[in-house]
């Protein structure tokens, strides 16, 4: 077998150029790897540079808004800085306020001090006022009590009015002057006072007499207890103005008499009535049925009657001015008839209040 003789030479070369192949080869795969991934990149690249356009669109709008934004509040800064001056000038025009408002206050503080003050010492007053006007009230009812009182003698014995039984006519007609003959034997007469006083019954009889109310009140008494204990239903006064035969009493046989006539006067709405008689002065008698008649010697004096406007007017001239009942004393004064009751009404109205 002959031999092969090897080069050597070209089997490197061979060998050299397969290397070079297969590098070429594997390059080639790179090249088209990368230009693939060169394409992705590019196409990549695009959409970038479409998502970086919008995003410049995007900035570009923002930015407009931005700036209208900021433009909006400058606008509100603006506004706002001028409601801010606005307040500042209200905040001052209210501090001087204020200080006005203070110094008024303190002013007011004053006089409220002053005022309540005032107000305690008037209150003070007050309370010492309503204090003695419910004295005043007390007062007053006691001086009607007093009235009541002495209305009348309760049913009890008195001589004075034994005798005013022997006074009794038939049909229960009382003599009146004969009640003043049986007074007036017991003792009893006409006594003036230093000073106006109504004597109490009692008070009457313990100084055997007084003025004239003190006469009214006392035989008004004694008449309303002849109205209660005898059944009295008139009076029988003696009339000196007119002509007739006016028997008094009967004594051991002897008749005593006035000669003049008489009229009957019913008991009804038996009271002292008081009226000027001139010169100043003044006197009390009692009234009956609108007739009055003197209680201290049982004549007639006048007739008595009510005119439109509330006046109490006695015929032939002259007029009522003081009424006493049994239970009060009545006055008439330029408003009209006032009395204890009307009083003590006004008062009760004061202490309500």
């Amino acid at each position: 077998m002959a031999g092969i003789k090897i080069n050597w030479i070209e089997v490197i070369l061979f060998i050299f150029c397969i290397v070079l192949l297969v590098m070429s080869f594997v390059q080639f795969k790179d090249a088209e790897a990368f230009r693939a991934g060169n394409a992705a990149l590019v196409e990549e690249l695009e959409e970038t540079k479409v998502e970086l356009e919008k995003g410049r669109e995007s900035v570009k709008f923002e930015g407009n808004r931005i700036d209208g934004l900021k433009l909006e509040m400058e606008q509100k800064d603006s506004a706002l800085e001028g409601k801010i001056e606005g307040v500042v000038v209200g905040l001052e025009a209210t501090k001087v306020r204020v200080t006005s408002i203070e110094e008024t206050f303190e002013q007011f503080q004053e006089e409220y001090i002053e005022l309540q003050e005032q107000y305690e010492e008037k209150a003070a007053e007050y309370e010492l006022l309503m204090s003695n006007i419910k004295e005043f009230e007390l007062g007053l009812q006691e001086k009607m009590y007093w009235y009541t009182a002495n209305a009348d003698f309760g049913g009890e014995t008195k001589g004075f009015l034994s005798g005013a039984d022997n006074c009794i006519e038939e049909g229960g007609v009382l003599n009146m002057p004969c009640v003043a003959h049986e007074l007036e034997e017991r003792g009893y007469e006409y006594r003036s006072e230093g000073k106006d006083y109504i004597k109490s019954l009692d008070e009457f009889e313990k100084d055997d007499g007084g003025d004239c109310e003190d006469w009214s009140i006392f035989v008004k008494a004694i008449i309303n207890e002849m109205v209660e204990q005898e059944g009295v239903t008139e009076l029988r006064v003696v009339n000196f103005g007119s002509v007739g035969y006016f028997e008094v009493y009967t004594d051991d046989g002897v008749t005593y008499y006035y000669s003049h006539g008489d009229k009957n006067v019913k008991v009804e709405d038996l009271q002292v009535a008081c009226f000027p008689v001139g010169g100043g002065y003044g006197h009390c008698a009692l009234v009956s049925e609108d007739i009055i008649f003197e209680p201290q010697d049982g004549s007639f004096i006048a007739h008595a009657y009510w005119d439109d406007e509330g006046s109490y007017l006695i015929r032939g001239g002259g007029f009522v001015e003081v009424l006493i009942d049994n239970e009060d004393i009545h006055v008439d004064t330029e408003e009209g008839w006032v009395s204890y009751a009307d009083f003590i009404e006004e008062i009760e109205l004061i202490l309500e209040k």
